[in-house]
């Protein structure tokens, strides 16, 4: 099939419009299916988007509305205590959700103090462990997380 990153803006945490670029595969002439975990916007992996072409983009595909949802879900963890997200959370992490499910932000991994991640839910996998574990490390002071897609059967 063919793959495309499609660009996905999306708002940061002072409101200012960023875009980011997810790898997706075609599904048919405007429609595509997210294959990479998305870092900041508010999809999933394996979702279906109907994208357009953008002047404003340089005549690039730009994500324009959500087809068909996946039902997993996506959650985003910011580092607090430098270094813990690796000696704490990422081993632990990868022994829940697999190492395949975990995104990192490597373009900017130099430019900020804190580590940043997004990491998938497959729709059949069980939430509550999960939840448990990020609940604990946020107490802890290790991480903050954000959920940016729930799906509704991960709802405790």
């Amino acid at each position: 099939m063919e793959q495309e990153y499609i660009i996905i803006p999306y708002y940061d945490t002072e409101d200012n419009i960023k875009i980011e670029e997810v790898l997706c595969e075609k599904v048919s002439d405007n429609t595509y299916r997210l294959i990479e975990i998305p870092l900041w916007s508010c999809l999933s992996i394996d979702d279906v988007i109907k994208v357009t072409i953008s002047n404003r983009y340089k005549n690039r595909l730009v994500f324009n509305e959500l087809v068909k949802s996946s039902n997993n879900s996506t959650v985003q963890i910011i580092e607090i205590t430098d270094g813990e997200l690796e000696k704490q959370v990422l081993h632990k992490l990868k022994q829940l959700v697999g190492s395949d499910n975990i995104r990192y932000d490597l373009e900017n991994i130099n430019f900020h103090s804190h580590k940043y991640i997004s990491f998938n839910i497959p729709k059949d996998m069980d939430y509550s462990e999960i939840n448990n574990s990020l609940v604990e490390w946020r107490n802890k002071n290790l991480i903050d997380f954000q959920i940016t897609v729930f799906a509704p059967q991960h709802k405790i």
